[in-house]
């Protein structure tokens, strides 16, 4: 249905188009100048434009129909995430050395060790970019404040994107502050940068597990873990569950297997859990934008700024219902749109 409503609709819009060059160069010729003229030239215009006003609505009727066709949810299910049982892929070969399955080692005095002594420092990042449309990254936050709820307060989020660093300057902070997991969020577009970040960090500290997110990891998890193997684990979905469960079956030197929207190696082979998607946006922690530090966030133009004042984004919803074919967003929340109560937005507004 997608496919035929894409068709359809371009072949409209295209006789909507064939329709108005017609009426152009017919009232502008010969003949149409001799057959009407004055006010009937006028009338032909506007004979026209309805005739393209009928279209565009027949379009629109037909675009509206596909539509719902489309998104018909019985029509077409959700697939659901392979499990290691099911999955295709075959074996991920990995270096005898791999630590993944082990505990991991936590920070101490001359450096990471084994056991669970502590509680174990967190670094979130947005990747290494350049950006002069600077939108809080709201993302990370959430889940620092959901790692708080859970009583893990040595957390830290660095927005590398928003501050304009470089790969090299991303991963010097991250040596820097020596975590034992550090996060990192990326899109398509930035995939690769973020990537090659942690191939740094990896490099000069090889004691941080190393933990991928947000959409793009979301819909490669197996490959990038079979590409890179210096990545830890891949959360695919919405991670204010998955991470905390994450930090606690590596503190405990447990497996991860049962946290949802997993994807990690063990024993040679990908085990996967379904992505994650949260019903209860209420229930959720409000993000902590403190943890953003000083940087003023707002819209730029070759320096000159374009907002003023304060300048923040919100989540009042998550999700989507529909199937649009160019949009990662249905796949991301399975097209299951929720909205968090007016109350709940009211309260983190105030």
């Amino acid at each position: 249905p997608s496919c035929l409503h894409g068709v359809l609709t371009q072949l409209v819009a295209l006789l909507c188009v064939l329709e108005m060059i017609a009426t152009a160069l017919f009232s502008r010729s010969k003949l149409g100048k001799k057959l009407v003229g004055g006010w009937e030239n006028d009338l032909l215009y506007l004979v026209g434009a309805l005739a393209l006003l009928f279209l565009g609505a027949g379009a629109f009727s037909l675009d509206a129909l596909l539509h719902l066709w489309a998104t018909d949810a019985s029509l077409h299910p959700v697939p659901k995430e392979h499990t290691e049982a099911s999955s295709p892929d075959p074996p991920v070969s990995r270096p005898s050395s791999d630590r993944r399955g082990s505990p991991p080692r936590m920070r101490g005095a001359d450096g990471p060790m084994s056991g669970g002594e502590a509680s174990m420092k967190a670094l979130l990042s947005t990747p290494p970019g350049k950006t002069t449309e600077m939108w809080p990254p709201l993302g990370l936050p959430y889940l620092a404040a959901r790692l708080k709820e859970r009583g893990r307060e040595d957390v830290r989020v660095l927005d590398a994107f928003c501050r304009n660093l470089t790969g090299d300057e991303l991963a010097a902070e991250v040596v820097r502050e020596r975590p034992d997991v550090f996060g990192i969020n990326c899109s398509t577009h930035t995939f690769l940068d973020a990537i090659e970040a942690l191939r740094k960090v990896h490099e000069a500290n090889p004691g941080t597990t190393l933990v991928m997110g947000g959409y793009h990891s979301t819909f490669a998890a197996e490959k990038i873990l079979r590409d890179y193997p210096f990545v830890d684990y891949v959360i695919k979905g919405e991670a204010e569950r998955a991470f905390p469960d994450l930090l606690d079956r590596l503190e405990s030197g447990t497996s991860a297997a049962d946290v949802e929207g997993i994807t990690f190696v063990e024993d040679g082979r990908a085990v996967s859990q379904p992505l994650a998607v949260i019903q209860d946006l209420d229930a959720l922690p409000f993000p902590d934008r403190s943890l953003l530090g000083d940087l003023e966030y707002g819209y730029f133009h070759q320096n000159i700024r374009l907002t003023y004042g304060k300048f923040t984004t919100i989540v009042t919803s998550r999700g989507c219902p529909y199937a649009c074919t160019y949009c990662s967003c249905a796949a991301f929340s399975q097209r299951h749109w929720r909205a968090r109560s007016a109350t709940d937005v009211a309260d983190e507004l105030e």
